[in-house]
């Protein structure tokens, strides 16, 4: 068999470009609406013109990318519309999974979620707002792994990739933090207790209450701009 190598490691460099360029975008750390040049990309990721577009091409197939006319790729800036959309679909999917995952999780199952539950509860209490976003999302993933329904995971890390430089935004709102303890403890006692319907309506509230957030940071931020 002929050596590998040579073959391996462009797409090895090309998947780390893109999780990088992903992460900061997912992250906030790019903001929506800035334009991405490729000279620049280039050498913040260390990587030729050729694998900087492949990148451009892979995250424009994901929507965190779109390529405008006249200014060429720019990080994409949800509309009002898009984010609610988003969130309403979100609240459906993390219902129906928080409702599955009370009815079919072991007891053992219900611990593991009681670790990140109260790693979560740390964080919210220290107000370490990047820890608390990281958490929720394994809290959320955790329960999706043992539900098992992979169009729901799937459908769930596609909107969840789209809309996390909004969430990380909505996080800051006033007293928004405050509320995550009261919306998750809502969740994990209903869970705890086997009470499906209950699960179901407390993470119903939970999303609801991070999209209301999330669309008042957004149409302050058009007003702002406007």
């Amino acid at each position: 068999m002929k050596a590998l190598s040579l073959t391996v490691q462009p797409v090895l460099v090309r998947d780390s470009a893109v999780r990088i360029l992903r992460n900061a975008i997912i992250s906030g750390e790019i903001k929506p609406g800035t334009r991405l040049i490729e000279r620049e990309l280039c050498i913040a990721l260390g990587v030729s013109r050729g694998s900087v577009r492949e990148v451009i091409r892979q995250l424009e197939a994901e929507r965190l990318i779109t390529v405008e006319p006249r200014r060429g790729p720019v990080v994409t800036a949800l509309s009002v519309k898009q984010i609610s959309d988003i969130y309403d679909i979100r609240m459906m999917l993390e219902a129906h999974v928080a409702q599955c995952f009370t009815k079919v999780a072991t007891d053992a199952q219900i611990e593991e979620l009681r670790k990140i539950y109260e790693k979560l509860r740390l964080a919210i209490h220290a107000h370490d707002r990047a820890g608390v976003l990281v958490l929720i999302q394994d809290f959320n993933i955790y329960m999706g792994e043992v539900v098992d329904n992979e169009a729901i995971r799937d459908t769930l890390g596609f909107l969840n990739a789209r809309i996390a430089s909004v969430r990380a935004t909505a996080v800051e709102a006033k007293g928004r933090i405050e509320a995550f303890r009261v919306e998750l403890d809502d969740i994990f006692n209903a869970i705890v207790a086997r009470k499906p319907k209950q699960a179901m309506k407390a993470m119903e509230t939970y999303v609801r209450a991070a999209r209301d957030a999330a669309l008042s940071v957004a149409i302050s931020d058009d007003r702002a701009s406007s």
